[in-house]
């Protein structure tokens, strides 16, 4: 058993990100819930926790299982960057097809499921399920760009997104102490995740000069399996 300084260094320029990272996120998320239960009443509290939840466990699941499959895939390739950008772009596709699949299911039959889950006194919010199913569909979104930084060592790309994905909780606190419908904290959630995702394509096409053309016929596809949904309820 030895140190090396040098391995010391590279471990802990990968691991600091990513502890910061998960700290923030605990806060921005958790944030979310104690600014509700700070101005709305306890029934508003507990149909926006049992919705955030409902919409996050598949959204963690799927977000686990693509990092299983894609970051060793990376990996393999990261000294090509040619091929890693390539891999990149397809495992691009397959997460929007599979993200338009997720808001879909959650804009159509997410207040069904609510209700289904937790009991009838959760009935009639089909709007806030719709919006936190965009909000994690986004979230899943990021995942690959992430991946790609991460197989090349860099783990500030999701620490950067994420700092200014926290700045949508000013927008909960505004809308929450003037008791604005809690669908509207679930859509500034949207804008905050939005923005994490074009920080985190800025990020990645100035480091690895990867871009994904954002009019491509799948983010149409997902853009309209929102529009069409939203249009429904």
């Amino acid at each position: 058993i030895s140190f090396d300084q040098q391995i010391f260094k590279r471990i802990v320029e990968f691991g600091w990100p990513l502890m910061i990272n998960a700290v923030l996120m605990f806060f921005v998320y958790q944030g979310d819930k104690f600014i509700i239960g700070a101005y709305y009443d306890i029934e508003k509290l507990g149909v926006y926790s049992a919705a955030f939840m409902l919409t996050m466990a598949p959204a963690l699941l799927v977000s686990r299982v693509l990092n299983s499959i894609i970051l060793p895939f990376f990996s393999k390739k990261q000294d090509d960057l040619k091929q890693l950008n390539a891999s990149y772009l397809h495992s691009t596709e397959i997460t929007i097809l599979i993200i338009s699949a997720y808001t879909v299911f959650f804009t159509l039959y997410g207040g069904a499921a609510l209700a289904l889950v937790f009991g009838k006194h959760f009935q009639g919010n089909a709007e806030l399920m719709a919006a936190l199913g965009v909000l994690w569909s986004l979230r899943i979104l990021r995942v690959p760009a992430t991946l790609l930084a991460m197989s090349r060592g860099h783990t500030k790309v999701g620490l950067t997104a994420n700092i200014f994905r926290s700045f949508a909780i000013f927008g909960v606190f505004y809308f929450s102490i003037r008791q604005y419908p809690i669908e509207l904290i679930a859509y500034i959630g949207c804008g905050g995740e939005l923005l994490a995702v074009l920080i985190t394509l800025i990020q990645i096409k100035h480091k690895y000069g990867s871009q994904y053309q954002l009019f491509s016929p799948n983010v149409w596809l997902f853009l309209f399996s929102v529009i069409t949904s939203m249009i429904y309820i």
